[in-house]
Protein backbone atom coordinates (compact mmCIF):
# COMPACT_ATOMS: atom_id res chain seq x y z
CA UNK A 1 0.00 0.00 0.00
CA UNK A 2 1.36 3.15 -1.11
CA UNK A 3 1.18 6.32 0.81
CA UNK A 4 -1.43 7.86 -1.63
CA UNK A 5 -3.64 5.20 -1.11
CA UNK A 6 -3.26 5.50 2.61
CA UNK A 7 -4.23 9.09 2.08
CA UNK A 8 -7.26 8.04 -0.11
CA UNK A 9 -8.33 5.62 2.58
CA UNK A 10 -7.96 8.48 5.52
CA UNK A 11 -10.09 10.74 3.57
CA UNK A 12 -12.33 8.92 2.23
CA UNK A 13 -13.00 7.65 6.04
CA UNK A 14 -12.91 11.29 7.12
CA UNK A 15 -15.86 12.03 4.42
CA UNK A 16 -17.90 9.09 5.18
CA UNK A 17 -17.75 10.16 9.42
CA UNK A 18 -18.62 13.70 8.35
CA UNK A 19 -21.61 12.23 6.36
CA UNK A 20 -22.90 10.18 9.51
CA UNK A 21 -22.25 12.89 11.70
CA UNK A 22 -24.70 15.18 9.41
CA UNK A 23 -26.85 12.54 8.96
CA UNK A 24 -26.80 12.00 13.19
CA UNK A 25 -27.54 15.14 13.56
CA UNK A 26 -30.22 15.73 10.88
CA UNK A 27 -31.90 12.65 12.97
CA UNK A 28 -31.32 13.68 16.13
CA UNK A 29 -32.87 17.35 15.54
CA UNK A 30 -35.91 15.66 13.87
CA UNK A 31 -36.58 13.50 16.78
CA UNK A 32 -36.28 16.71 19.09
CA UNK A 33 -38.59 18.03 16.55
CA UNK A 34 -36.62 20.92 15.48
CA UNK A 35 -35.86 22.35 12.03
CA UNK A 36 -32.49 23.71 10.64
CA UNK A 37 -34.87 26.96 10.04
CA UNK A 38 -36.14 26.58 13.61
CA UNK A 39 -32.25 26.36 14.92
CA UNK A 40 -31.21 29.47 13.42
CA UNK A 41 -34.80 31.51 14.39
CA UNK A 42 -33.65 30.29 18.03
CA UNK A 43 -29.81 31.77 18.01
CA UNK A 44 -31.03 34.75 16.15
CA UNK A 45 -33.42 35.10 18.69
CA UNK A 46 -31.08 34.58 21.22
CA UNK A 47 -28.81 37.08 19.94
CA UNK A 48 -31.14 39.72 19.32
CA UNK A 49 -31.85 39.46 23.14
CA UNK A 50 -28.47 39.71 24.27
CA UNK A 51 -28.17 42.88 22.20
CA UNK A 52 -31.55 44.33 23.27
CA UNK A 53 -29.61 43.36 27.08
CA UNK A 54 -26.76 45.28 26.22
CA UNK A 55 -29.09 47.73 24.67
CA UNK A 56 -31.20 48.34 27.68
CA UNK A 57 -28.17 48.78 30.11
CA UNK A 58 -26.37 51.02 28.33
CA UNK A 59 -29.64 52.87 28.27
CA UNK A 60 -30.25 52.16 31.76
CA UNK A 61 -26.55 53.70 32.49
CA UNK A 62 -27.62 56.78 30.38
CA UNK A 63 -30.06 57.56 32.50
CA UNK A 64 -28.61 57.07 35.43
CA UNK A 65 -25.79 59.76 34.68
CA UNK A 66 -28.80 61.90 33.72
CA UNK A 67 -30.43 61.45 36.75
CA UNK A 68 -27.21 62.31 38.75
CA UNK A 69 -26.53 65.47 36.94
CA UNK A 70 -30.40 66.39 37.36
CA UNK A 71 -30.13 65.96 40.88
CA UNK A 72 -26.98 67.92 41.15
CA UNK A 73 -28.81 70.83 39.29
CA UNK A 74 -31.61 70.58 41.41
CA UNK A 75 -29.64 71.27 44.50
CA UNK A 76 -28.19 74.12 42.79
CA UNK A 77 -31.70 75.86 41.78
CA UNK A 78 -32.90 75.35 45.33
CA UNK A 79 -29.55 76.91 46.82
CA UNK A 80 -30.02 79.67 44.62
CA UNK A 81 -33.84 79.84 45.41
CA UNK A 82 -33.34 80.31 49.30
CA UNK A 83 -30.61 82.53 48.94
CA UNK A 84 -33.26 84.72 46.41
CA UNK A 85 -35.69 84.47 49.14
CA UNK A 86 -33.29 85.19 51.81
CA UNK A 87 -32.29 88.37 50.47
CA UNK A 88 -36.44 88.60 49.11
CA UNK A 89 -36.98 89.53 52.69
CA UNK A 90 -34.04 91.63 53.58
CA UNK A 91 -35.35 93.66 50.59
CA UNK A 92 -39.28 93.80 51.69
CA UNK A 93 -37.89 94.24 55.65
CA UNK A 94 -35.96 97.49 54.33
CA UNK A 95 -39.33 98.85 52.25
CA UNK A 96 -41.02 98.50 55.80
CA UNK A 97 -38.18 100.61 57.27
CA UNK A 98 -38.15 103.22 54.49
CA UNK A 99 -42.23 103.16 54.73
CA UNK A 100 -42.19 103.87 58.12
CA UNK A 101 -39.86 106.28 57.53
CA UNK A 102 -42.09 108.11 55.44
CA UNK A 103 -45.11 107.55 57.46
CA UNK A 104 -43.60 109.56 60.28
CA UNK A 105 -42.29 112.11 58.40
CA UNK A 106 -38.55 111.79 59.08
CA UNK A 107 -36.17 114.44 57.71
CA UNK A 108 -33.33 112.67 55.57
CA UNK A 109 -30.93 110.73 55.03
CA UNK A 110 -33.08 107.70 55.10
CA UNK A 111 -31.81 104.21 57.05
CA UNK A 112 -29.02 102.83 55.88
CA UNK A 113 -29.59 99.31 53.74
CA UNK A 114 -28.73 96.79 56.20
CA UNK A 115 -25.58 94.97 54.16
CA UNK A 116 -25.85 91.03 54.01
CA UNK A 117 -22.79 88.84 55.14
Amino acid sequence: MSTDQIVSYVLGAGGVLSGIAAIWGTRTSRAAGIKGDEREARRDEAAQRRDTIADRDAQIDQLQEDVNGLRAEVARVTARADRLLDELEDEREYSRVLIDHIYRQAPPPPPPRPVRS
